[in-house]
């Protein structure tokens, strides 16, 4: 039974997958240019696709996680204690987005994966008796 719940889920969500992405004919085009970023990301520094899992499929998981059971407990203190909580986070999240597009932000982590990727050669590259 729970292996059929399993498969039906993961059936369910390729199918929404399917209907979100492959009938508009410019929607098709979003997760490739997402894939390719993805991939110039990996190109310029070599650790960025272990911090992007560990973001995307951890941190932000359980922070969601975290914030949601606050509002399922029941409890009038976890609530306003989950209300206050999600305030800052919205916060840091436009925040965040108004520094990526105009406060030159997207470049500025460019230049910091770069210079971490030229840091990491040049170690590697040291001679062995240093």
């Amino acid at each position: 039974k729970d292996s059929l719940q399993v498969a039906l889920a993961h059936l369910f969500f390729n199918l929404t997958g399917i209907l979100i992405w492959y009938p508009v004919p410019f929607m098709r085009h979003v997760p490739l240019e997402a894939a390719r970023r993805l991939g110039k990301l990996t190109r310029v520094w070599r650790g960025f696709p272990i911090v992007y899992i560990a973001v995307m499929f951890f941190l932000i998981p359980l922070l969601l996680l975290g914030l949601s059971s606050l509002f399922d407990d029941g409890s009038k203190g976890f609530t306003v204690l989950g209300s206050f909580l999600t305030i800052p986070l919205f916060l840091v999240i436009i925040y965040t987005v108004y520094w990526c597009r105009y406060k030159d932000g997207q470049q500025k982590c460019a230049n910091c994966m770069a210079e971490r990727e030229k840091k990491r050669v040049v170690i590697k590259e040291l001679p062995e008796d240093m």
